[in-house]
């Protein structure tokens, strides 16, 4: 009997110390709070995540994520709905991208609103200011349903608090 109990009590506490074969990919959101690097090129840039809602032997996973964004130049910062809405509405995005896990989109400094609509939810947008010489870095991560923005100032390097707006159909 004790050889048996030594047994189950030395299987166990292997399992502790031998990794398994099941990987969990969390490298999305591993990466989401990192900002972008900045390679002094005026520019919005950073990953996409996306964290599913299925948990699985202890697992959520969260690998990079594909989506289409858009950015408009406005004159200022946006921050409401209706100012959202009313933008999309005068004229095409400034740039329109695919972005792969990562993205970078060189643009001249200024106030821009960048727009995500993941397939199946609706879009959201942030306010933005792009620097002289400076990556505005702009994580954004997918949840199950809503999705954040998760952006750093561009001289500090810090993540800032913002608004996340939806202008609607």
């Amino acid at each position: 009997m004790v050889r048996v109990l030594a047994c189950a009590f030395l299987c166990a506490a292997l399992s502790f110390v031998i990794p398994t074969c099941n990987t969990c990919n969390r490298s999305g959101c591993d990466s989401l709070g990192t900002p972008a690097a900045d390679d002094h090129q005026s520019a919005i840039a950073g990953v996409i995540a996306s964290e599913s809602d299925l948990v699985g032997n202890g697992c959520q996973e969260c690998p990079f994520a594909s989506m289409s964004l858009a950015i408009w130049a406005v004159p200022g910062p946006v921050t409401d709905a209706t100012g959202a809405k009313a933008t999309i509405q005068a004229g095409p995005a400034t740039v329109a991208l695919k972005a792969d896990g990562r993205y970078r989109q060189a643009l001249d400094p200024g106030s821009y609103m960048l727009c995500a609509a993941p397939s199946g939810y609706e879009s959201a947008c942030v306010s933005v200011d792009v620097v002289a010489g400076h990556v505005t870095p702009v994580n954004l991560k997918l949840l199950y349903g809503p999705f954040q923005f998760i952006v750093f100032d561009p001289l500090t390097r810090a993540q800032v608090t913002t608004n996340t707006i939806h202008p609607g159909p």
